[in-house]
């Protein structure tokens, strides 16, 4: 949704439990893109079985305009 606040409060809200990595990188990524449109181009995990986590990643596009 590219909305940074909204971003933000939840991450706040759910005392960062997801363990969420570059919280003020992307919260301010989010910021500069605001007003954008963006289309995911490919998402992935990598999992860690012994340590039982995992990270997500993904590769986008974003634009201005229609």
């Amino acid at each position: 949704a590219l909305d940074s606040r909204g971003f933000y409060r939840k991450v706040a809200e759910l005392e960062n439990r997801n363990n969420i990595c570059s919280v003020t990188s992307i919260y301010t990524l989010v910021t500069l893109l605001e007003g954008s449109k963006g289309v995911m181009l490919a998402y992935d995990q990598a999992v860690d079985e012994e340590g039982a986590s995992a990270v997500g990643f993904a590769a986008l596009n974003f634009f201005q305009g229609e």
